[in-house]
C-alpha cells in the first residue's frame, strides 16, 4: 500500500486509542515530528529542468543533443519523466561519465522509458522507474547533457521531451523569513489543538483565453485558506500544454523555463498514480497562493487540450 506519508498519523492514532492513558504522552512526541516536519519543509522547493530534442523526419546516425542550463545554485534530481522510447545517452558534462555501463557492446544504450515515466498520450501512465533508487547530485554551475539517437525516417518531425524532476535547497535564514509575523505562534496553537493534520484541496480553473494551440491561460492562482498547509502533490485535465512561471507568492520561479505540464502533474487518466507526489512537501502560508504566471496550449503545436474546463489540483495537509 502507498501511505503517501500518512502512516504516522496512523500509528499515533492507533496508539493512543489503544493505551489512552498514554496518549498525552503521545500527543506530545507526535507534535515534535510535526513542528520538524514543517520546518524542514521551509527550506527546499520543487524544480523542473526541460529538455527538448525537435528531430528531423529523416533518420540520421548522429544523436540529437540537448544540456541542461547552468544553475547558480545546487539541483537534487530524483526523478526523471519524458514522453518518448527512443535511445538515448545521459553524461554529466563536468566528468563525461555516462549513467549507464553497457560492457563490451556498442550499440546498447538507455531507453528514456528506461529511466522515465510517460505521458498519458504515449504510455497510459507511469512506466519505467520514474523515481530513482538514488538521487542525482548536480552542483552549482554543473551540467548535463542527454543525447537522443533517431535512426529510423518518419512521416513528419518529432519532437521529444524530457524533464528532471527534483529539488532546490534553500538557505536556512531565508526558509526561516518565508513565515509571516505571528505564523510561528498560529502554528504552535494549532499543534497543541489538533489531534492530527487534516487534509485539503486546493482547485483552480484552467481557461484558454483563445481556443488552438498557443492559446493563453495567464496569472491561474489557488484560492487563499487562512491558516498554514503543506502541498503534497498535485493532477491536473491538462496533457498537452507548457506551463512556466510556477512559484509560491513572492518566491522564485521553480523551472528555468515552459515546462511540458505533464513533468509537474499528473494527468487524470494515468494507469497508477492519482497525483505527483512532491519529494518533500512544501510550506505555504496562512492566506498564501500558488502562482502560474502562463499555460500555454499545445507542446509540438499540434496536440491541444480543451479551451474551457481543465482543472489543477494540489493536494494539501495542515500542520
Amino acid at each position: 500500500m502507498n501511505w503517501n506519508g500518512q502512516r504516522e498519523t496512523v500509528d499515533h492514532l492507533i496508539r493512543s486509542l489503544i493505551e489512552p492513558k498514554k496518549a498525552k504522552s503521545y500527543q506530545a512526541d507526535f507534535n515534535s515530528k510535526r513542528r520538524a516536519r514543517i520546518l524542514s519543509s521551509l527550506h527546499t522547493r520543487p524544480f523542473f529542468v526541460p529538455l527538448e530534442f525537435n528531430m528531423l523526419a529523416d533518420g540520421q546516425v548522429a544523436p540529437y543533443r540537448a544540456v541542461t542550463q547552468q544553475l547558480a545554485f545546487d539541483f537534487v534530481i530524483t526523478c526523471i519523466k519524458s514522453d518518448n522510447r527512443r535511445d538515448i545517452v545521459v553524461r554529466r558534462t563536468s566528468d563525461d561519465k555516462p549513467l549507464a555501463y553497457v560492457g563490451d557492446e556498442q550499440n546498447l544504450n538507455l531507453r528514456a522509458d528506461d529511466l522515465s515515466g510517460f505521458s498519458v498520450d504515449s504510455g497510459f501512465g507511469q512506466l519505467g522507474t520514474f523515481y530513482l533508487p538514488q538521487p542525482i547530485f548536480l552542483q552549482r554551475g554543473q551540467r548535463m547533457t542527454v543525447e537522443m539517437f533517431k535512426t529510423d525516417t518518419t512521416a513528419g518531425t518529432e519532437e521529444a521531451n524530457i524533464v528532471l524532476v527534483g529539488v532546490r535547497v534553500l538557505r536556512k535564514e531565508y526558509g526561516e523569513m518565508l513565515m509571516a509575523e505571528g505564523e510561528r505562534e498560529a502554528i504552535d496553537f494549532i499543534l497543541e489543538n489538533r489531534v492530527a493534520p487534516r487534509t485539503v484541496f486546493l482547485k483552480t480553473f484552467v481557461d484558454f483565453a483563445t481556443a488552438g494551440a498557443a492559446g493563453l491561460a495567464q496569472n491561474v492562482v489557488t484560492p487563499q485558506v487562512p491558516e498554514p498547509l503543506l502541498i503534497r502533490g498535485v493532477r491536473t485535465t491538462l496533457r498537452q500544454s507548457l506551463i512556466e512561471g510556477l512559484r509560491l507568492e513572492g518566491e522564485p520561479n521553480w523551472m528555468p523555463s515552459a515546462t511540458p505540464i505533464w513533468a509537474v502533474a499528473a494527468e487524470d487518466e494515468l494507469g497508477h498514480d492519482n497525483y505527483q507526489w512532491f519529494s518533500k512537501p512544501i510550506f505555504l502560508r496562512a492566506n498564501g497562493t500558488i502562482e502560474i504566471e502562463r499555460i500555454t496550449n499545445s507542446i509540438d503545436a499540434a496536440n491541444i487540450d480543451a479551451q474551457t474546463g481543465s482543472t489543477i489540483t494540489w493536494i494539501c495537509e495542515t500542520v
